[in-house]
């Protein structure tokens, strides 16, 4: 929809990767108020459903840097994959932390929630200063790629 109003392929993935970042920080800040199982769970769930939009901007974003090179592509895939599983272990052990460490018996979920909307919006931020489109590797563009940048 919004290459048909003319919005050139890195404007279009940066929206997308916007809202896959706004929208979850958003759903974490309404998250340390939350009391009620049901409304934590619908918060949860629209949170992320919302990040895994991030993959219709990052992901192919990879492919607009090697120019379609599948050697390329496949090497920057393989890289960006083992960097961010990183993360995903790292977050396991901090929230581990952050939850075990309350001298009077509490958890504190806003702590970890509030972690969770510093790295979206660092995220974002990094995103939206950086991400290009525009091919590093491999060449001219691919010719699966129609249409203004």
């Amino acid at each position: 929809l919004l290459r048909r109003l003319g919005c050139s392929r890195r404007r279009v993935r940066k929206a997308i990767h916007a809202a896959a970042n706004l929208v979850p920080a958003a759903c974490f800040v309404a998250l340390c108020g939350v009391r009620e199982p049901a409304t934590a769970t619908a918060l949860l769930t629209v949170a992320i459903c919302f990040a895994s939009l991030s993959h219709s901007a990052c992901m192919a974003n990879i492919l607009d840097l090697t120019a379609g090179s599948a050697a390329h592509a496949g090497l920057l895939m393989g890289v960006a994959n083992t960097v961010g599983t990183f993360p995903g272990i790292m977050a396991n052990l901090i929230t581990g932390r952050m939850l075990g460490g309350g001298h009077d018996g509490r958890q504190h979920w806003e702590h970890v929630f509030g972690l969770g909307v510093a790295v979206y919006i660092a995220g974002l931020v990094v995103y939206l200063r950086y991400a290009q489109g525009r091919p590093i590797f491999g060449g001219a563009e691919a010719s699966t790629c129609k249409g203004p940048h």
